[in-house]
């Protein structure tokens, strides 16, 4: 009444499944991965973090009560020397 599989007919069969999934597996896939390029993002990035380098380096630099370019130490010129290099740096890179 019940058609009953024969154990050797399902063994091949399963052995045929594995030999194909085998076969895909081992097939040769070139993977290819590239670096991105610079971005204006990344330059940004690398702007500001040497301009908050720069204005930590000039805080500690400028004396109390300094005034002229002693007082230049501690504001905007380490930002802008520090912006500049922290954007080279990244551009460079």
């Amino acid at each position: 009444m019940y058609r009953v599989m024969n154990p050797a007919d399902r063994a091949t069969q399963q052995m045929q499944g594995a030999t194909s999934t085998m076969g895909s597996l081992q097939q040769k896939r070139d993977v290819k991965t590239t670096v991105p390029g610079h971005t204006a993002g990344g330059a940004i990035g690398g702007a500001l973090g040497g301009a908050v380098a720069g204005a930590g380096v000039g805080s500690m630099m400028a004396a109390e009560g300094a005034t002229g370019l002693m007082a230049g130490i501690g504001g905007p010129v380490p930002m802008l020397i520090g912006a500049g290099l922290g954007a080279a740096a990244y551009l460079f890179s």
